[in-house]
């Protein structure tokens, strides 16, 4: 799913990543993060619902009470009382964070992992945690399963699914076809829903 590419993964050096055991603790380790803030932000909604049951007269934490923000953070200063340096510092860390151009490193399949095209690319842009969908034959017991997504160019790109011990790799189309046309965002965007939905 696209917001699990949210979580990129540094690849270890090319020695420890022909280890398939050293691949799967570092993606294990980012799903159970991801677990981890999900079940925050489930007990977070659930709080924000109690309080606006609970009337309007409540305090709320969010941007329409940012002084009760910094509390929650342990940061007894109010909003009104924030230096221009830290402000400063702020925007000084947000262009720190803007992300570098990406430099491609070396690339090799664990051992063990399986494809079924050994002709994959030995280098790579960068890698994502991500999740993939795979079910039983017909299309029986849709489940999602962490992996590695795999960056290689502009035109291809991979990724190794850890439950399967596996690896695809997925090609830019170049060919022309007549009579066929792209679907339009819409109907592109409701068929991942429908997708999505085999699975909730």
């Amino acid at each position: 799913r696209s917001s699990d590419l949210m979580r990129r993964v540094q690849l270890p050096d090319i020695e420890h990543l022909r280890n398939f055991e050293e691949l799967s603790r570092i993606i294990l380790e980012v799903q159970e993060q991801v677990h981890r803030e999900q079940q925050q932000e489930m007990a977070d909604n659930g709080l924000e619902e109690g309080r606006s049951q609970a009337g309007a007269g409540a305090p709320r934490l969010g941007p329409a009470n940012p002084e009760l923000n910094h509390l929650q953070n342990g940061n007894h200063v109010g909003a009104s009382e924030e230096s221009d340096e830290e402000s400063r510092s702020d925007d000084e860390k947000a262009e720190g964070d803007a992300p570098q151009p990406a430099s491609e490193q070396s690339f090799v399949l664990p051992m063990g992992v399986i494809a079924r095209n050994e002709d994959y690319p030995r280098l790579c842009k960068m890698c994502f945690y991500g999740t993939g969908l795979i079910a039983g034959h017909g299309f029986t017991s849709p489940e999602r399963t962490a992996g590695v997504f795999i960056l290689f160019d502009e035109d291809r790109f991979g990724f190794i699914w850890l439950e399967l011990k596996s690896f695809s790799l997925y090609s830019r189309i170049q060919d022309t076809f007549q009579n066929a046309e792209a679907p339009s965002r819409e109907a592109f965007d409701e068929m991942l829903r429908n997708m999505q939905s085999w699975t909730t």
